[in-house]
């Protein structure tokens, strides 16, 4: 219980700071695998709150900045919040509800599409950059992404995503951090239409990214489902996959031994995830509810903080990123902090999607499956 409570309130404070992820904590206390659970689950939901309000997302929640980001704008930031809590909770409950039959089918549908991953992985790659509104850069961000991923698998650091996604996405973003101005924001209740179909089409989306390897990002995956897609739809779909995809990790590692998340991987090594696959569920679950509840009933008091400038916390924030990966890492790690932050920069600079870089665990995943 107390690793549920405090897993959880870890969990929502990893999410309303820009740049810290469950991941970076969970690497320092990879021992207490229910504490990461819970933790895992309420960063996924709460990660929104900075994308909408503050417009710093993470990997997880890049592609909500811009729908999120014109609805706080125009003062329906908490009719944003509303969509968001409603989305995971209806994908919540779909997962859990159909768990059993996904959890049975899961291993058969993952050795049947085995063979033929690496093309499916090559047409997400295309379609990300047919839509991206700079292809050539995107093109060349996830080339250089790609080699920056494959040379830094080769120097054996403790944990080399933790200097390789937190220079590409959060110090970027924390060095040049700026204070916006929020409009006085309307609390309307969305259409619920707005939200059941995305939620059941994002929970499948969610399983598709947890079958692909290097393509679990749900920004990445949410790009299929934004074609003709209405903004409040389009909202509503990036949370639920996000949330399928969290849950689905889980049930990866206990069929196929597969984890598509940090967190799945840090819990693995205190939980045997196959042999408690009931009870890791269950900790999710309850987490991601409360968390959902706590983001509706706190959503006004959660939008102030977007008046605070997070400006010396954001410098804070950055330099203690650099210094936790020189302690986990050591030394090795700065030349890829240099470069990943040079690459997010310039995707910044150049208005790139972020999940371009991605290409730094896609290319190197391919690169291995081909060769």
């Amino acid at each position: 219980m107390l690793d549920l409570i405090f897993g959880m309130v870890v969990g929502m404070l990893c999410g309303l700071v820009p740049g810290l992820h469950s991941n970076t904590v969970a690497a320092l206390v990879e021992n207490e695998g229910y504490f990461i659970i819970a933790m895992f689950a309420a960063q996924i939901l709460f990660s929104f709150i900075p994308a909408i309000f503050f417009s710093v997302p993470d990997e997880t929640t890049v592609l909500s900045v811009l729908p999120g980001q014109r609805m706080a704008a125009n003062g329906e930031g908490l009719k944003a919040l509303r969509i968001v809590v409603s989305s995971a909770l209806i994908t919540l409950l779909i997962s859990a509800l159909f768990y059993r039959y996904v959890l049975a089918i899961y291993p058969v549908v993952f050795e049947s599409i085995s063979p033929y991953i690496p093309y499916i992985v090559l047409s997400v790659v295309v379609v990300l950059i047919a839509k991206s509104k700079n292809p050539v850069f995107y093109t060349l961000l996830f080339l250089a992404a790609g080699v920056l991923g494959k040379e830094t698998l080769k120097l054996g650091l403790s944990d080399p995503f933790l200097p390789l996604f937190s220079s590409m996405f959060a110090l970027p973003i924390l060095i040049f951090y700026k204070k916006g101005k929020v409009v006085e924001q309307r609390d309307e209740a969305p259409d619920p239409k707005s939200v059941l179909l995305p939620s059941i089409m994002g929970f499948l989306l969610g399983i598709f990214a947890v079958i692909l390897p290097g393509v679990s990002s749900p920004a990445q995956v949410a790009t299929f489902a934004s074609i003709g897609m209405a903004e409040y739809n389009y909202l509503a779909v990036l949370p639920s996959i996000a949330v399928s995809n969290g849950f689905h990790s889980f049930v990866s590692m206990a069929t196929v031994e597969k984890a598509r998340a940090g967190a799945v991987v840090y819990a693995s090594k205190s939980i045997d995830i196959a042999e408690n696959i009931e009870s890791v569920l269950l900790y999710f679950s309850i987490s991601m509810a409360a968390a959902a509840l706590f983001l509706y009933f706190l959503r006004g008091a959660l939008i102030k903080l977007a008046e605070v400038d997070l400006k010396p916390f954001a410098v804070a924030l950055a330099a203690y990123l650099v210094i936790i990966s020189l302690v986990i890492n050591g030394f090795a790690s700065l030349p890829v902090v240099a470069a990943g932050f040079a690459l997010g920069t310039l995707a910044n600079l150049t208005k790139t999607e972020k999940t371009s870089l991605m290409g730094a665990v896609i290319f190197p995943t391919l690169a291995r499956m081909i060769f």
